[in-house]
């Protein structure tokens, strides 16, 4: 049970620091490189330089997105990634779409 506690306390902690990201991604005036940085902090690896995703960008978690090369992510778009969210090379999202995904695997039930 404690195991569970700690993992529940650290994803808690990824989704506080992710939306302090997206705040000052969303709000803030940045250069393409600062956001590449930002929205890198946000999935948790280097986001691959061929790859765009326009202003505003929202996300609950960030860490279950997993993005390939040469991706265009128009404005407005959503990605709730409480399960994986995987994108290949060579993908178009038009503005104002949303992904979801859900993860109710019964080790997560049992937290409840």
């Amino acid at each position: 049970m404690t195991c569970q506690t700690d993992l529940f306390k650290l994803d808690s902690r990824l989704v506080d620091q992710n939306q302090r990201l997206l705040q000052h991604l969303n709000t803030g005036r940045t250069c393409s490189r600062e956001t590449n940085q930002l929205l890198s902090e946000i999935f948790g690896y280097q986001l691959d330089p061929t790859n765009e995703i326009r202003l505003p960008f929202h996300t609950d978690y960030g860490r279950n997105i997993k993005l390939g090369k040469n991706i265009f992510i128009n404005c407005n778009v959503t990605m709730i990634d409480i399960g994986t969210i995987k994108i290949g090379d060579d993908v178009i999202i038009g503005p104002d779409t949303t992904l979801l995904t859900t993860d109710y695997s019964t080790s997560k039930k049992s937290q409840l």
